[in-house]
């Protein structure tokens, strides 16, 4: 919650003259302009003694009390911040920023109905034209799963703003969660052309690194929006560290993560940290995110040699804490994507930085040295789309976990699933169904009349769309079947009463597909043109079962028919995965591990 110069000048010029026997209002504005110039410069303790003195001076001043909330809320004392702010909206309860700001505080507490209210109101006394609050109040409704009326705020924002792109890309996210796609490739049209014309000129793109992964663009463009932005947000940041190693001593590696918790990327590096061999590697893990206090949680803590706890921590505290640990490789286990801090690796706190596993993408960043990857995911003609070194794994870049807990299977009945039906499954977010990818599955359905499609979403709105697609594709809705959230244990285990997973074409299913295969459901992709859309070829590749990997959207749907039609030859694929669980290199842990140090120990030496 920056406070402008012109609000400043304001607050100034609004100082009560003091009674008789006060202090002067030379001294009341003189303590003012100490009080802001402490806070510009981030002495927030400073700031908030000043702006406390001024007012006892000048106790009917909205503004100063409104000050006081703001440093409360940057020094995260929420509630504090709150009672602030609210004594700020009696004196002046027309001020719109007062109301976007108490709205953050609520958003912080997660009082997420009165936050609405408050940025409802802050919209309201701006006639509607407030972009901040609308983004503000959009961020809210996604968080509560309401994007329908996080979709009607942004569209109403754009009327004032057509040429706010920022909220564009907000809006073009949100519908692609929701599988909302009327207008969606015109504002996506815009967006991609705003982007381009941004980066031509030197500025701030407004498509992001982790969105612009999930979207139907060239590598190349993927790249140059990743470069944009690791050089705008990071690139006057000093690298401060200087570094030396002695040769004789273990190699320290560090895994720096905000999702060391009941996550998709926890699941799968559950046997990373305790395979490393320790006759040559020490192992840290740095945790800068939530302690769900889950079994995944546990693990990974037991596993490290040193598991360090940075919930909290500014940025320049935990790279001094990695520098002070003398790691030799930093493994950054985050790239772009939600809860990442990409400025701690900006600050080059180790010699060797590497992104690993969460992103599969370029992050177009100096600070990153490597990108671990494969041939599959990027063959060496698409190498020019990534600025990092690429650290190439023989088989995936994938680590799994093969020893995971499945569950009874349940029945199709209590999966609410049709028993003499052909399932399609593909549990894939909403997010990564995608015009194209839906078109091709309503094509799949038409042609295989005994068949229903099983997905995953708990968000009515998304499920809506979904069935409101489908039935503009003659395909009633009593075909499209919606799973609900379980533990990963029942959902593994649910897999058992699909037949074939259908997977997504830009965005892949990654995590996803890796649980389809371990619990024996074979996988059709589709080979795309980037790690994001060939990362299934990769899982399939190295669980030895490539005739499953496809390259054209007919060849795609081709196949899911041969299988849908051919009972006998898809009890020998189900067999043949069922085998290569136990012996391809995707669930095996030991060769993953002793691949992935001879290439560390390659980069260091």
């Amino acid at each position: 919650m920056p406070l402008s110069r012109r609000q400043k000048r304001a607050q100034a010029a609004k100082l009560k003259k003091p009674s008789k026997g006060e202090v002067s209002q030379e001294q009341i504005q003189s303590v003012l302009a100490n009080a802001m110039q402490s806070h510009r410069q981030g002495h927030l303790d400073k700031a908030l003694e000043l702006y406390k003195k001024i007012a006892k001076f000048s106790p009917g001043d909205a503004e100063i009390k409104h000050l006081v909330g703001v440093i409360y809320y940057q020094q995260g004392d929420y509630e504090k911040s709150k009672t602030a702010i609210k004594q700020a909206l009696k004196i002046n309860p027309d001020n719109p920023a007062f109301y976007n700001n108490l709205g953050n505080c609520l958003v912080a507490l997660q009082e997420y109905k009165d936050a609405i209210y408050c940025y409802e109101e802050a919209i309201a006394l701006k006639e509607g034209n407030y972009p901040e609050a609308i983004n503000n109040i959009g961020a809210t409704l996604h968080e509560i799963g309401e994007w329908e009326k996080e979709i009607e705020y942004y569209k109403q924002g754009l009327k004032f703003n057509p040429d706010n792109y920022a909220l564009m890309n907000e809006l073009v996210k949100t519908m692609r969660d929701a599988c909302y796609w009327d207008g969606l490739e015109e504002y996506t049209k815009l967006l991609v052309e705003a982007t381009k014309h941004a980066i031509a000129n030197g500025q701030k793109s407004p498509i992001t690194p982790y969105h612009s992964l999930t979207l139907d663009i060239p590598p190349s463009l993927k790249k140059e929006i990743a470069q944009n932005y690791a050089t705008i947000r990071y690139g006057n940041i000093p690298q401060r560290f200087k570094h030396e190693r002695k040769a004789d001593s273990l190699l320290r590696i560090g895994y720096l993560s905000a999702d060391y918790r009941d996550h998709p990327t926890a699941h799968l590096i559950s046997n990373l940290f305790k395979l490393h061999n320790r006759d040559k590697f020490e192992v840290y893990a740095y945790s800068y995110g939530k302690n769900d206090k889950s079994i995944f949680r546990k693990n990974i803590e037991k596993s490290a040699d040193k598991f360090i706890d940075l919930m909290g921590q500014n940025p320049e505290d935990i790279a001094k804490q990695i520098y002070k640990d003398k790691i030799d490789i930093l493994v950054d286990v985050m790239g772009y994507i939600q809860n990442s801090m990409p400025v701690i690796a900006a600050m080059r706190p180790a010699p060797v930085q590497i992104s690993f596993l969460a992103y599969p993408g370029t992050m177009g960043a100096s600070f990153i040295d490597y990108l671990v990857t494969d041939a599959t995911a990027v063959p060496q003609e698409d190498e020019k789309n990534y600025t990092e070194k690429l650290i190439k794994m023989p088989d995936s870049y994938f680590i799994t976990d093969g020893k995971q807990k499945i569950s009874e299977p349940p029945t199709r009945k209590e999966c609410g699933l049709p028993e003499d039906k052909f399932v399609f499954c593909s549990f894939n977010k909403s997010m990564k169904i995608d015009p194209a990818t839906f078109a091709v599955w309503m094509d799949i359905l038409t042609q295989v009349d005994n068949s229903v499609l099983w997905l995953y979403s708990d968000n009515e709105f998304a499920k809506s769309n979904i069935i409101k697609e489908a039935e503009k594709r003659e395909i009633v809705k009593d075909r499209i079947i919606f799973a609900t959230r379980a533990s990963k244990e029942e959902h593994l285990a649910r897999h058992a009463c699909a037949d074939l997973f259908l997977d997504c074409f830009t965005v892949n299913a990654h995590t996803t597909a890796i649980d389809a295969l371990y619990a024996g459901l074979p996988v059709i992709t589709r080979l795309g043109n980037d790690m994001m859309s060939r990362a299934s070829a990769s899982i399939l590749n190295a669980c030895g079962l490539p005739e499953l990997i496809t390259k054209t959207d007919l060849e795609y749907k081709n196949t899911a028919l041969i299988y849908a039609n051919d009972a006998s030859l898809l009890t020998a694929l189900k067999q043949k995965l069922s085998d290569n669980i136990k012996a391809s290199a995707l669930f095996d842990n030991k060769k993953y591990v002793g691949d992935f140090e001879e290439r560390l120990l390659e980069v260091v030496c």
